[in-house]
């Protein structure tokens, strides 16, 4: 499986995290955008990630094909509160960060495996729900240093999320029991996070300040898109304080209670 790495020179965070990864994996560099490795490769843009749509076509324009893309980036929260994320990548309504009013393709396992190597870290770490952009349509993650520049910079930090990411690349066969989608909860997905640590990985999650902006018929269809766009199909879905009226609805797409 070919996986890309994207790294943004305009993200000091992200910027932190290739520098690192190159230090720890065998990589040979072609040009100043581009190194690769045995079954993965690292390609660099020089603007925001999140506003890069279509990154996927325009590598496979290059004679590049991944498979997986994982950007590496800065997260930046209100509260500065430092961690360390993983999140997959979508909007379930108006576009305001990038990308297009629907969701990526989002690779439960992959998330899963390097949610689990940050978790080791030492750092607070946990997933983030979908959110922002870009849009393209290869299965892709972000995986983040936040909340600061002091974060963004902090070479220590840099290594945690560089050393999830080169685990990925040499075990990404690791197994997990379910895969599920989320709806309800807040923004860093604790009861999600804690769930990894019992096999479960994780596709798309609509937090609760999402799924109030929309309609009943709406969130049906986003649940229908959630659930085509988790990799694999998942076959559960965990509910945190929701409405009777999404409660009706989960029950109707035949997944797992969790």
């Amino acid at each position: 499986m070919a996986i890309c790495i994207i790294r943004s020179s305009v993200d000091q965070a992200s910027v932190n995290i290739i520098n690192s990864l190159i230090d720890i994996v065998e990589v040979e560099k072609e040009d100043d955008n581009l190194w690769r490795g045995q079954n993965f490769f690292i390609y660099s843009i020089e603007d925001m990630h999140i506003y890069h749509d279509f990154i996927d076509e325009e590598m496979r324009n290059m004679g590049l094909n991944p498979e997986i893309v994982i950007f590496a980036s800065r997260h930046r929260s209100e509260t500065g509160m430092e961690c360390l994320t993983v999140h997959p990548i979508g909007n379930y309504a108006k576009a305001e960060l990038g990308g297009r009013e629907e969701l990526v393709p989002a690779p439960a396992h992959e998330m899963f495996i390097a949610l689990g190597q940050l978790l080791e870290s030492g750092y607070r770490s946990s997933y983030e729900v979908t959110h922002h952009g870009p849009y393209l349509e290869t299965p892709s993650f972000f995986i983040e240093i936040g909340s600061s520049e002091k974060e963004w910079v902090d070479k220590n930090k840099g290594r945690a999320v560089a050393g999830a990411v080169a685990h990925l690349l040499k075990n990404g066969d690791r197994d997990h029991e379910k895969t599920a989608i989320s709806i309800g909860g807040g923004h860093y997905a604790p009861g999600q996070t804690d769930l990894a640590s019992k096999e479960i990985a994780f596709g798309h999650m609509l937090p609760r300040y999402a799924y109030r902006e929309l309609t009943e018929e709406i969130t049906s269809e986003k649940i229908d898109e959630m659930i085509a766009k988790t990799i694999p199909e998942p076959d559960s879905i965990l509910l945190e304080s929701v409405p009777r009226w999404i409660r009706r609805i989960a029950e109707r797409k035949e997944l797992e209670l969790l």
